[in-house]
């Protein structure tokens, strides 16, 4: 799997991203990074493409600072190691991660003429997925934490051609579980 030049300046915008694996990383060695310890936030599973592979949504705290997330990363997943998108997924997507403060990121994923946005943040001592979610009667739950996630394709004559939509399982500030839909917002042409 190649990493193109635009993969390395999306990289480069969070700090310590130097630091990380920029290759195919075996899951095993992603806590080997000096002073980091390394959290699996999310595995989002696909109804479409290679049924081995999800994407997987990491995050890295210092060892000394309980209270801090230093870097986050989206990127494939199978059951033995973690791999970037290559330039083919890249001229598709975007993804851009953007530090809210020391303990909250929001990464951005526009792709397909539509655009997600959720956080990453610390929920009971560990990193957690939060988002607006859209339930089935139209109601959006703000800030749902993720529990699970799957990536559902828009098919014609049952063929994938695009994303139709993210469906999660996720429990709001008062504890209740909820399934519904990642808030996501349709875009125009797509900027370059």
């Amino acid at each position: 799997m190649g990493i193109s030049l635009s993969l390395l300046a999306l990289l480069a915008t969070a700090p310590l991203e130097h630091e990380l694996p920029l290759q195919v990383t075996p899951i095993a060695d992603l806590s080997a990074v000096a002073d980091m310890r390394h959290d699996e936030v999310l595995q989002v599973v696909r109804d479409f493409g290679r049924p081995e592979v999800n994407i997987a949504l990491d995050a890295w705290r210092p060892t000394d600072d309980d209270a801090r997330i230093d870097a986050v990363r989206v990127w494939w997943s199978d059951a033995v190691d973690r791999f970037p998108f290559n330039d083919r997924v890249l001229r598709h997507l975007v993804i851009d991660y953007r530090r809210i403060r020391a303990d909250r990121w929001r990464i951005r994923v526009e792709g397909d003429k539509k655009r997600f946005v959720f956080d990453v943040a610390l929920h009971d001592g560990e990193p957690a997925v939060f988002a607006d979610v859209a339930l089935g009667d139209g109601t959006i739950v703000r800030q749902c934490r993720a529990d699970s996630a799957q990536l559902l394709a828009q098919r014609f004559l049952g063929i994938p051609i695009g994303i139709d939509r993210m469906q999660v399982e996720c429990t709001d500030a008062r504890g209740v579980a909820h399934v519904g839909a990642l808030r996501m917002h349709a875009l125009g042409k797509r900027r370059r």
